[in-house]
């Protein structure tokens, strides 16, 4: 099950939650960092080489350039829970996420396809119903779609029946070391204190990034 609540400040709440009586450590891909090329542009059009920004609470950043051999890990920042891609674009995506158990791989280039570009072009699923095993775009001329991350972090819900994953991710123009104070407005919300009567609160809920409120 998955559950959005987008708002109009750009920022939207992703809430997945897999059910599985499976073990709790079999893999399972929950984020995959994948951008969209317009028919006849190729992915550097889109993203410079210094693809990915990553960000720690306390506005610490460093930026990974893409590379035919690249790392399979990041180092820095340390706890780093937030990602900006870098669009050649006014308004860029990133992703919060909660630094406990945090870990960002990358898609290096694919060695089997041996093109100028560093990012693998595929023009499979998700822009296509066409066979996808290992099946690479030959030509910009149609829509195609590239990779550059994995993110995996701590499940915000877990047991022996399922699982559940929380981000927030929307568009900013911001850098990435500006988005630390978001992050922790959602991650570390402040206390609500209510000074007048005819409402309770029910407290915040992060799924929804919201403060909840019944009205007596």
């Amino acid at each position: 099950d998955e559950y959005w609540t987008i708002y109009p400040d750009g920022i939207a709440m992703r809430s997945a939650t897999l059910f599985s009586s499976g073990p709790l450590e079999d893999w399972i891909e929950y984020q995959e960092s994948i951008f969209i090329n317009q028919p006849g542009t190729k992915p550097s059009d889109n993203i410079p080489w210094d693809a990915v920004t990553l960000a720690n609470l306390d506005g610490e950043t460093h930026t990974y350039r893409w590379e035919r051999k690249f790392p399979p890990e990041f180092a820095e920042p340390k706890n780093p829970c937030i990602q900006l891609v870098n669009f050649r674009t006014k308004w860029k995506q990133f992703s919060v996420v909660t630094p406990e158990e945090i870990k960002v791989s990358a898609y290096p280039k694919d060695p089997r396809f041996d093109d100028s570009e560093y990012f693998n072009t595929w023009d499979a699923w998700p822009v296509s119903q066409d066979w996808s095993d290992a099946r690479k775009a030959t030509n910009f001329n149609k829509v195609s779609h590239s990779n550059l991350t994995h993110i995996h972090w701590k499940p915000y819900v877990e047991n022996s029946e399922k699982r559940t994953w929380l981000m927030m991710t929307g568009m900013t123009t911001k850098k990435a070391g500006e988005l630390a104070p978001i992050a922790k407005s959602w991650l570390h919300a402040p206390k609500l204190k209510l000074s007048g009567s005819g409402y309770t609160n029910q407290g915040y809920d992060p799924p929804q990034r919201a403060y909840q409120l019944t009205c007596a």
